[in-house]
């Protein structure tokens, strides 16, 4: 079973959910009084024409062309902010997700790993748990979410995905254990899992 078939419907890809505010909020800190699309990118390319030290704007940028799915113009100003800043595991984490999102996945994996050596927290752990999941390797990504859980044990998207991986190796002990934890969490995002589930098990 291929990761990518267990993600909500709601999300066009794996990147997606990757690029959410809550693990990148650097990328919108710019961004909000902007209108969304093509307007803001042009505004903040010519920002950093003016300002090319600008590291937020490279960042914002690099952010904005992932949430347009633009991933090849999204690696190009992940790799201008790593210019400005070679020792940000943010970067690093960045140019993870357009690597897997573009199918790299083993170049995705070891930035990863160079993010958690530079900060080992939650956001680092979570996306490499789902980049080993995206990739068929649903065993090895279960210790890599719990280190994530560990620094942030109410992750409602941390528990989500876990759920999935243990989905995809058809633990229902584990599948059950991490959907009470949802019903606690997020109701709605429980109700999620178990749509999955019944679709998968009709």
């Amino acid at each position: 079973m291929q990761f990518l078939e267990l993600w909500h419907p709601d999300l066009s890809s794996a990147a997606d959910i990757l690029f959410l505010e809550e693990n990148f909020p650097i990328f919108t800190r710019k961004l909000d009084t902007m209108p969304p699309g093509e307007p803001e990118v042009m505004y903040l390319e010519e920002e950093f024409r003016q300002n090319p030290d600008d590291f937020k704007t490279a960042m914002a940028l690099a952010g904005r062309y992932g949430e347009l799915h633009r991933y090849d113009k999204a690696e190009e100003w992940f790799r201008h902010a790593l210019e400005i800043n070679p020792d940000s595991a943010e970067v690093r984490l960045g140019l993870s997700v357009t690597y897997g999102s573009q199918g790299h996945l083993d170049e995705a994996i070891n930035l990863c790993k160079s993010a958690i050596e530079l900060k080992p927290d939650y956001k680092a752990y979570f996306t490499l748990a789902v980049t080993l999941a995206m990739k068929g390797q649903y065993k090895e990504s279960l210790p890599v979410f719990e280190k994530a859980l560990k620094l942030k044990p109410d992750s409602v998207e941390g528990h989500f995905h876990l759920a999935l991986a243990y989905v995809a190796l058809a633990d229902a002990t584990h599948v059950l254990a991490e959907e009470g934890i949802l019903m606690r969490l997020d109701a709605e995002r429980a109700k999620d899992l178990r749509k999955f589930i019944e679709r998968l098990n009709p």
